[in-house]
């Protein structure tokens, strides 16, 4: 299968480009072709609509920062995906089956859901009404990762690879 993955974390060292990498090594040992777009490193990432028109699953990566995606995937998005509620040719991605997104939270589970958990929503709600009819969406977080410990972000780890390894 030929997934998109797209990261979006400005700091090198961070514990989320752990988690992209470690997504990437499970999807690849997995028999998987992977397309990895890092948001920040790249310079024109609002060229990359054919990569999408070309995969049959999307990954996402990034930390939750106030509800939401960081702004440079949400500009990714308004650039790259058409608009929810386009059906002409153009308004779909009927290429895309699959869309996944690991991502981190600061704030623990109760608080997201208290917000409407509006990444949540982009996601499942919004890209996924531009992909194929019957696109699964798997939602792999991370709450309260303020307060988490280095045992709970290797499991963590661990359970992403396990998810994205089963594809």
């Amino acid at each position: 299968m030929r997934v998109h993955l797209v990261g979006a974390h400005p700091v090198p060292e961070s514990y989320n480009l752990a988690l992209r990498d470690r997504a990437v090594a499970a999807l690849t040992d997995a028999g998987h072709d992977v397309d990895l777009l890092d948001l920040y490193a790249d310079t024109a990432p609002a060229d990359h609509g054919p990569r999408l028109a070309e995969a049959e699953a999307v990954v996402l990566v990034y930390p939750t920062w106030w509800g939401g995606p960081p702004a440079v995937l949400k500009d990714w998005i308004d650039r790259c995906w058409p608009e929810p509620g386009d059906t002409s040719a153009r308004g779909r991605l009927d290429n895309v089956g699959r869309l996944a997104v690991v991502t981190t939270h600061g704030s623990g589970r109760l608080r997201n859901g208290v917000q409407g958990e509006p990444g949540r929503r982009l996601v499942g709600r919004g890209l996924r009404s531009c992909c194929r009819a019957g696109t699964r969406l798997q939602w792999i977080a991370m709450y309260d990762m303020d307060r988490s410990t280095p045992a709970e972000r290797r499991r963590f780890l661990d359970r992403v690879e396990r998810a994205l390894a089963a594809w």
